[in-house]
């Protein structure tokens, strides 16, 4: 958590020194007054959504830690919505979503994650994780279909067998 508040106020302060730069250049407006810049109040609006979309991630957090996954899920949607490129909210939002059995969410909420910090090392433990979920649950309903086709087939079963083996299912 940390090294989220830290990445956010590096990033605020680069803003803000940018912000400085620009309005020493920028011209007046008005007889003998100065309109603040746009960029000012575009940065401000965006540093509020920001602060918000990290209360929501803290707030998610604490409702996973208590294993209320859909309530988290909603906090890390909109802790995404405030801020798009928070990747360790889009990480958690996948987390939720995979402890609910939404795979296809959670990946695309890792793969989101991934593509804005390639470097974020639990997006990808928890993509992994979540294509092992998916793996062990084809596996088991490859050997129930298995099961059935043995009643049916045994023939095409023992065809179907061999196949499952030459994958190590």
């Amino acid at each position: 958590m940390k090294s989220i508040k830290m990445r956010y106020q590096a990033l605020v302060q680069t803003t803000l020194c940018i912000i400085m730069l620009l309005s020493f250049s920028l011209p007046t407006f008005g007889a003998g007054t100065s309109s603040p810049p746009l960029v000012s109040q575009d940065t401000s609006a965006q540093q509020r959504r920001n602060e918000r979309a990290i209360k929501l991630f803290e707030d998610g957090n604490k409702l996973l830690k208590s294993e209320r996954y859909d309530q988290a899920t909603r906090k890390f949607v909109s802790a995404v919505r405030a801020w798009p490129e928070f990747a360790e909210a889009h990480s958690n939002l996948g987390y939720s979503y995979r402890k609910q059995k939404k795979y296809d969410k959670a990946i695309a909420s890792y793969l989101k994650a991934i593509e804005l910090d390639p470097e974020l090392a639990e997006a990808r433990e928890y993509l992994a994780e979540a294509y092992g979920e998916l793996a062990a649950d084809y596996r088991r309903k490859a050997h129930e279909e298995l099961k059935v086709l043995k009643e049916l087939d045994p023939e095409e079963a023992r065809e179907v067998e061999k196949f499952l083996q030459n994958l190590d299912l």
